[in-house]
């Protein structure tokens, strides 16, 4: 009867120390979950950041593009009334 006291005990040690390090590596994984969370809304920010940036610089570069076109059309334009 001791014996099985003795052993159940041990066995009832063992398993509230696999409890503990289930639960802890439980805990570890949330954390890493909510890391990787922030760290992939952290990423979405930065790819929404890029792709207003990379828009505006389109809207500068068409803007350019038209002014240099239309710069271009009227020194044309100048350059015929002149040699007339």
């Amino acid at each position: 009867m001791r014996e099985d006291k003795a052993e159940l005990r041990a066995r009832l040690y063992l398993l509230e120390k696999e409890r503990a390090a289930l639960e802890l590596r439980l805990s570890s994984q949330d954390t890493q979950r909510q890391a990787q969370a922030a760290s992939i809304m952290h990423l979405q920010s930065q790819l929404q950041e890029l792709e207003v940036h990379s828009k505006v610089r389109r809207q500068f570069l068409n803007f350019f593009l038209c002014n240099e076109k239309l710069i271009n059309y009227q020194n044309k334009i100048n350059s015929n009334i002149f040699s007339l």
